[in-house]
Formats: C-alpha cells, structure tokens, sequence
C-alpha cells in the first residue's frame, strides 16, 4: 500500500517539480497557418479524426465519440 500512495504523492507533485505553474501561456499561430472555426457544438474536444469516406470523428474528455457527416 506504501508504494501506491509514494506513486501518487509523485504524481501530483510532478508539475511543480517540472515547474509547470497554475496559468496557461497564450500561444501564437505559425507562420503559414491560419486559425479559423470549422466545426462547433462540443463540450471539451479532445481529438479528431478523418476516415476514408471523409467522416469526421471527434472524441470529447467525457467519453462521447461525434461523427459529423456532410458538414
């Protein structure tokens, strides 16, 4: 029980370790790169993909898998 309880006093001690704070840093679009909206609706997007038939598939933080047809 000893070593579980060491891994996760590790684990949240690891951010600070690594120095990461509590504020996010603000990021920029690259050169080349625009930023533009293409789909909207979800909750907290996690990851997307394409598929052959050029579905678009999304899963959300909560679980929830998204396919978006025709737009």
């Amino acid at each position: 029980m000893k070593s579980w309880s060491s891994l996760i006093g590790f684990c949240f001690a690891l951010p600070a370790l690594m120095g990461v704070g509590s504020t996010a840093q603000a990021q920029s679009v690259p050169t080349g790169f625009n930023d533009a909206v293409v789909v909207s609706g979800f909750n907290e997007p996690v990851g997307f993909t394409f598929d052959t038939n050029d579905r678009l598939y999304v899963w959300e933080k909560s679980g929830k898998v998204w396919i978006v047809e025709n737009g």
